[in-house]
């Protein structure tokens, strides 16, 4: 994989279900943000950076519970940091939602939830924020639950870098299964303030960002929030909410070829978010 150096001792590369994987590898450790997905993968990031030696400590930051990333995180030898929310127990789906899961994971396996894939154990949980220190190198740990209850940013103040996980999504349409979309609004509205200014702003899905993508995303978001609100306030049925899926598509202008993946994703979205909320 072709690995990018973002900062000194910070790179990005993307791995094999489309997810930038972040690197961070001063002296003292090695800190993963999200993961390569399969062993040659890892050996071969190893391999570039370390040689054959094992840097010490290692740990891997999962930044929410999409699929993708607890597959990732699935037999890495790190230690696993994540949000307290990653390891609550959801509530049990209705036959509407399993169908909705079944129908996905024919065609769209890097989004498709899977319940076993959901019961992991990460080695360190926090509530608010957390810092780890690699020497001099502050990665500081925040949770941010707009996209997902269990969604956190990484921050490396010190560099100007912020991971900021799905929060910004480029062209593709959003993860909404477990979204609140005030709090997305409020997240994106902050990465657009004066505290993040000059900061090097880096999506699991597009990679670093620009001031421009994240306005767009907020209208985006803000498009999505206000066609579902109007359901959501007078208890509308299911059928009712997946109705609007080929207005989300139309909207984001989606290629003939992506219209079933994105469609897929949507339906499954919005399947577990109207069973989580109902």
């Amino acid at each position: 994989n072709i690995m990018q150096e973002i900062a000194p001792n910070v790179f990005i590369t993307t791995n094999s279900l489309g997810l930038i994987t972040g690197i961070i590898h001063p002296e003292e450790g090695l800190v993963f943000i999200d993961s390569p997905t399969r062993l040659d993968e890892l050996d071969s990031i190893g391999a570039k950076l370390t040689g054959n030696a094992k840097p010490s400590p290692r740990f891997l930051v999962v930044l929410d519970t999409n699929y993708d990333r607890l597959l990732s995180a699935k037999g890495m030898d790190f230690i696993i940091i994540a949000h307290v929310n990653s390891i609550t127990p959801t509530k049990p789906k209705s036959g509407a939602a399993k169908a909705s899961e079944d129908q996905t994971s024919l065609g769209d396996t890097s989004d498709s939830p899977n319940g076993s894939m959901r019961q992991f154990s990460p080695e360190i949980v926090f509530q608010t924020d957390l810092s780890i220190f690699l020497g001099t190198m502050e990665i500081r740990l925040e949770h941010h639950a707009g996209v997902n209850n269990a969604g956190v940013w990484v921050e490396l103040p010190q560099q100007k870098l912020l991971f900021v996980g799905d929060t910004v999504m480029g062209d593709e349409p959003p993860f909404l299964a477990y979204f609140d979309a005030d709090t997305w609004l409020t997240d994106l509205e902050l990465l657009a303030s004066e505290r993040f200014r000059g900061y090097q702003i880096i999506s699991s899905r597009c990679g670093i960002v620009t001031q421009e993508q994240i306005d767009v995303m907020h209208q985006r978001l803000t498009y999505i929030r206000d066609t579902l609100n109007p359901l959501l306030e007078n208890k509308a049925s299911l059928d009712e909410m997946l109705k609007l899926i080929p207005q989300i598509i139309d909207y984001y202008n989606v290629p003939p070829l992506l219209h079933d993946l994105y469609y897929n994703r949507l339906r499954w979205g919005l399947t577990t978010y109207y069973e989580n909320h109902r």
